[in-house]
């Protein structure tokens, strides 16, 4: 051993061993991320996909439900099915009524009336069935007395039984030439009309272009070079238009000289080729097997595959599928294999290239490890969910991370906050999905909007806000001291109108903190507070949700604006510890410190517990509104009843108040944006992280890790 050890072959030798290891390890671990990420990428297009679509086809069957239950609609439908139904009702008298030119005004004025909520776009035709499907009056007089085969679907007895609905794309035969095989292909939004016993009677139709609104839908998310989603029905006919019609006409799969697209003409069948490499597929198309995802989808099954299996082109795909059962109709999101790993090729590539230099020196090999550091960091930046794209973390914490993203139609920038399974327990992944479903039910101007939320298969739980530029309240009080009593009623009221609509709903914030307090410029308004973070929400009610999250003896949140209950009993909490919280930020911004700070948790929860906190006029040596120091220091009442009932009374309180000191003005909160805030450390959007931590105490005296900060300096007053 002692011989092979003085070698010198011996220690190039091992380190080729343990880069050749760990170069092993990390292209395996790259593989594994790669394909996590496909993964996740492919599944949250798939459902931003049939979320936008059944939000489509939801507004496209209101639309026509609207019309269909108009009176004028009715009393026209009940002549015409009369008149149908008579002993003259042959296709010629149909053809001939008057009655037709009547429909066809009233449908027109009907699909063209915005203001009457019935309006409806991209309208191609419209018309009105018998229960048989039979034309009784169209836009168009020839369909009149035709028998469409749109009524042979499982969907249009839906309709007959009385459900809108947006029907699949189909082949009508009414004005094909004879033998020619062909015929115009629709698709229609169908609502049932009913008689004054609420019985269907008559069917109206909206006759839409597949091609045109449908594809849209799907097309707004292609990604990528090969990226594409379409929909499809049980026997595999594809139902939208592909992104590849031009290569398939090249290749002889779709007609050249008639321009027919793929809506209908195309079977999505596997050719067991790659046809686009030149390769030829024996047997006629319609004998091919299905692929992968119409196999599944068509049985019911919703799935991922990131192992590659061919599309209708032969080329080696990686997708996501659904079957939509309402519709009868199926989704699929696809990229080229090649493509989506892409990357990782990249990778791969780099650290065989390590393994392969291993002449190469430790430095050397640890450039080369850095550069697939920032090539892996570049795929994190570039990771998508949804329509959302991540630009920046802009805030990371024990839970999960912050992220100012953009949305890839709208344009418009957000913030997503990402909560990562794996960091927590299903309780606070649970707490957090409660925190957005009650948020999102504010409808406040100065509570957070959320946008959007959902969980990634691997159980991370995301949600999307707005995206905030501004100072939180903690930020302004420790770069600007104090602030002007004005300024902060005129603050505390626009806080307290937010608390106010949660309080009226049964819901408490339970963190309410100057860090999630956000001073923004909204429009042209200065000084617009926004309420952040209800991530500490508590339902009250005793309704289904509403019981505690918290484990039993443990308290969440941060002591330095917890009321002493919060301490005592958390479970008993009501919307009072929102005015207490309420009125130590009141403090803080009046005086910049806080009304009971210390040296650890045990002190400041013995403050809270037993001392009262000094005047604020006392800490500023100065004085104040008496009115206003009595609010603030009612506020900080030891128990519940000695505190403003809940905000909407704690916000009639602060209008007299600004009502006799007088309105903060905007031209004084203009010169402080133009004077002040830009002195100030800030970057956009940083604030909504706050939620991302917290304090949680263990009531028999264990803490975990807190944030407490020291008083923020305070300054003489001014205005």
């Amino acid at each position: 051993m002692k011989h092979l050890l003085s070698r010198p072959w011996f220690g190039p030798a091992a380190l080729a061993l343990v880069v050749a290891l760990v170069g092993g390890w990390a292209r395996r671990e790259i593989h594994l991320s790669s394909e996590y990420k496909t993964h996740d990428l492919l599944q949250v297009i798939l459902e931003g996909n049939a979320g936008s679509l059944n939000t489509w086809m939801t507004a496209k069957e209101r639309e026509a439900a609207l019309i269909a239950a108009d009176p004028r609609v009715r009393t026209v439908a009940t002549r015409l099915h009369a008149l149908g139904q008579g002993e003259g009702g042959d296709d010629e008298v149909l053809r001939r009524s008057p009655l037709q030119d009547e429909f066809r005004r009233l449908l027109t004025r009907l699909a063209l009336d915005k203001g009457s909520g019935a309006g409806m776009e991209g309208v191609e035709g419209f018309a009105l069935f018998d229960t048989s499907g039979r034309t009784l009056a169209a836009l168009d007089p020839r369909r009149v007395g035709h028998r469409h085969e749109v009524f042979d679907s499982a969907e249009a007895t839906r309709v007959l039984g009385g459900e809108a609905l947006v029907l699949r794309p189909v082949r009508s035969r009414a004005f094909a030439e004879a033998g020619d095989g062909g015929g115009e292909i629709e698709m229609f939004v169908a609502a049932p009309v009913r008689d004054e016993r609420g019985d269907v009677f008559s069917v109206f139709t909206v006759r839409l272009r597949p091609e045109a609104e449908f594809t849209r839908v799907l097309n707004s998310s292609r990604f990528g070079e090969s990226g594409e989603s379409y929909a499809f029905d049980a026997e595999g006919r594809m139902l939208t238009n592909s992104r590849f019609e031009d290569d398939l006409r090249a290749l002889g799969i779709l007609d050249a000289a008639s321009g027919d697209g793929t809506v209908l003409n195309l079977l999505v069948r596997d050719p067991g080729v790659d046809l686009t490499a030149g390769e030829e597929a024996s047997g006629a198309r319609r004998d091919w097997p299905p692929t992968l995802a119409v196999r599944e989808a068509a049985a019911g099954r919703k799935g991922v595959d990131t192992a590659g299996y061919r599309d209708y082109r032969g080329v080696e795909v990686v997708g996501a599928w659904a079957w939509l059962p309402r519709h009868g109709f199926g989704l699929a999101t696809e990229i080229d294999r090649a493509e989506a790993f892409r990357s990782q090729r990249i990778l791969e590539w780099a650290f065989d290239g390590i393994i392969a230099l291993l002449a190469l020196t430790a430095f050397g090999i640890f450039l080369s490890a850095r550069r697939a550091e920032r090539l892996q960091g570049q795929l994190e930046t570039a990771h998508k969910l949804g329509h959302y794209t991540m630009e920046e973390k802009i805030g990371e914490g024990g839970m999960g991370a912050v992220y100012r993203a953009r949305h890839a139609l709208l344009r418009r920038p957000t913030v997503v906050k990402i909560i990562r399974a794996d960091r927590v327990g299903p309780e606070i992944v649970k707490r957090f999905e409660r925190e957005v479903q009650l948020t999102s039910g504010l409808t406040h101007p100065n509570t957070i909007s959320i946008f959007d939320y959902g969980h990634t298969p691997d159980g991370t739980f995301y949600y999307v806000m707005e995206h905030l530029d501004g100072l939180d309240l903690d930020r302004v009080v420790q770069g600007d001291g104090a602030q002007p009593e004005r300024r902060v009623v005129h603050i505390l009221r626009q806080a307290c109108g937010s608390l106010a609509e949660a309080h009226a709903l049964g819901i408490v914030h339970r963190d309410l903190k100057p860090a999630n307090l956000m001073l923004c410029v909204r429009g042209l308004l200065y000084d617009w507070v926004t309420v952040l973070d209800f991530g500490l929400v508590k339902e009250l009610g005793g309704g289904p949700g509403a019981e505690s999250i918290t484990q039993l003896g443990m308290i969440t949140g941060t002591p330095l604006y917890m009321a002493p209950e919060m301490f005592r009993a958390p479970q008993t909490a009501d919307q009072t510890v929102d005015l207490y919280a309420l009125g130590a930020v009141a403090y803080v911004l009046l005086t910049g410190r806080q009304p009971f700070a210390g040296g650890s948790v045990a002190d400041i929860l013995s403050k809270h517990l037993n001392e009262e906190p000094d005047p604020p006029s006392k800490v500023l040596g100065a004085p104040l509104s008496l009115e206003l120091e009595a609010f603030v220091l009612e506020c900080l009442a030891k128990t519940p009843a000695g505190r403003p009932a809940n905000a909407g009374v704690a916000l009639e309180r602060l209008d007299a108040i600004a009502e006799a000191l007088g309105a903060w003005t905007q031209a004084e909160a203009r010169a402080w944006w133009t004077e002040t805030a830009p002195t100030l450390t800030t970057e956009a959007g940083r604030a909504v992280s706050s939620g991302l931590e917290e304090l949680e105490i263990d009531l028999g005296g264990r803490a975990s890790p807190t944030r407490v900060a020291a008083a923020p300096p305070s300054r003489p007053r001014s205005g």
